[in-house]
């Protein structure tokens, strides 16, 4: 059994298919002693969680996004950003320009997606993730959730009560 920190993301595709990721609670110590964060699944509405395989062993996830049962994302400090398109069998890392924590991630197709992060940082791709460009949020503040309709209408928001609304892809 996992225990999850306050912190951690849930997302589900269906009614059964779910991933939860999260930080501090959710590690465990490898055969040779390293910390790695954990990625569960379940197929079963929750009834039953197995452990995934992570990437990155030494970064804590934050934030979870599956625009299906085989593609998705995760993100995290040292602005990490894994992707998988096997359900979560393999994670591979993609590059960004910056290594700020990374807190949540949202997709409205497999090319076109944001994340969001401390410092008011937005990042966005329009090429499934091979390139993560930033974004100007007008914004200082801890930027924790991001959700997008459609490829141009999204919402941010962080601390101190901030809202961001954007009708143009940001």
């Amino acid at each position: 059994t996992e225990t999850l920190d306050p912190r951690s993301d849930v997302y589900f595709v269906d009614s059964k298919n779910g991933w939860c990721v999260g930080n501090n609670n959710t590690i465990i110590i490898s055969d040779l002693g390293e910390i790695v964060y954990t990625i569960l699944h379940t197929n079963d509405a929750g009834e039953t969680w197995k452990r995934q395989k992570n990437s990155s062993t030494n970064k804590s996830i934050n934030g979870v996004y599956f625009v299906d049962l085989r593609n998705g994302w995760v993100v995290g400090q040292g602005g990490r950003i894994s992707h998988t398109n096997n359900g979560g069998k393999t994670w591979v890392d993609q590059k960004n320009c910056l290594e700020k924590q990374l807190n949540n991630v949202c997709f409205v197709d497999l090319q076109n997606g944001w994340v969001a992060g401390v410092d008011g940082t937005i990042l966005h791709t329009t090429d499934g993730g091979k390139i993560w460009a930033p974004q100007m949020s007008g914004t200082t503040e801890y930027l924790g959730g991001i959700d997008f309709i459609d490829s141009n209408n999204g919402w941010v928001t962080g601390s101190n009560g901030t809202i961001l609304h954007t009708t143009d892809g940001g």
